[in-house]
């Protein structure tokens, strides 16, 4: 059965993260680790991240580093991650999320596309 369209992308929060090393460190944590499950495509069988709800946000490190949704399927990281790993991929995500939600306010063709780590 196909996987429905998930409509438009939500607002994002806001970045409260900006500093472009911090930023690229969390893409790049996630292109190595994360993005192999989760390619932040509209129609997937995994979350695209670009979506994530004010609750997943606020539990975004409950998620990663505690196993939150381990009983969903995602596994545990604190084997891998500390809680800076993890905030500076939250402040990726947030980033890229603000680019796609930027680009589908404008009209932007293919705004829902995945975002590469830069």
């Amino acid at each position: 059965q196909p996987i429905a369209d998930p409509g438009p992308l939500p607002e994002p929060p806001p970045l409260t993260e900006k500093r472009a090393d911090v930023l690229a460190r969390g893409g790049l944590l996630f292109a190595q680790n994360c993005s192999i499950c989760h390619q932040n495509v509209p129609r997937s069988a995994v979350p695209d991240l670009r979506r994530m709800s004010a609750v997943t946000h606020q539990t975004f490190n409950d998620i990663v580093l505690r196993g939150a949704r381990r009983p969903l399927g995602m596994p545990q990281w604190n084997d891998v991650f500390n809680d800076a790993d993890a905030d500076a991929m939250h402040a990726y995500l947030v980033s890229i999320a603000w680019e796609a939600y930027r680009q589908q306010q404008a009209g932007v063709s293919g705004a829902a596309a995945p975002v590469a780590a830069k």
